[in-house]
């Protein structure tokens, strides 16, 4: 059982710009394509490219000739921006690894500084690798 997981959103998010990343450069990928990819839900994953456009990670075009793309190289993304732009704001206080109650509001729990901890080296990891590197060890 995962204890520290990313959620569906953001794998979703993931798997998109892994999919574009792997396509050459400027070229326009349908929606339904991604999806079929991927196995994503395409209106779930509707969703989640209007997140990234909102970001400046994915650029969108309607009508023909239309698709998405990225909006700059693959290299200079970092995961991070991508789980940023479909995750809510980091929340000071989440609901304990143990106890159904938000820990560090006065008595945390016996793990809370090693979740915290490690949730904090998970995101350095997402800000130091790049969606390229990401999507060629997919």
């Amino acid at each position: 059982m995962p204890l520290l997981k990313i959620s569906s959103a953001a794998r979703y998010a993931l798997s998109a710009a892994s999919y574009l990343a792997l396509r050459p450069r400027g070229e326009r990928a349908r929606l339904d394509r991604i999806a079929a990819s991927h196995g994503l839900s395409p209106s779930f994953l509707a969703k989640i490219i209007r997140c990234l456009a909102k970001r400046r990670i994915v650029v969108s075009r309607r009508g023909r000739g239309g698709g998405h793309v990225l909006a700059r190289p693959s290299g200079k993304i970092a995961l991070s921006e991508i789980v940023a732009a479909v995750e809510p704001p980091r929340q000071k206080f989440r609901k304990c690894l143990l106890e159904v109650r938000s820990c560090g509001t006065g008595a945390p729990c016996i793990l809370h500084d090693l979740a915290v901890a490690s949730e904090k080296k998970l995101w350095k990891a997402l800000e130091q690798t790049t969606l390229a590197s990401y999507a060629r060890n997919q």
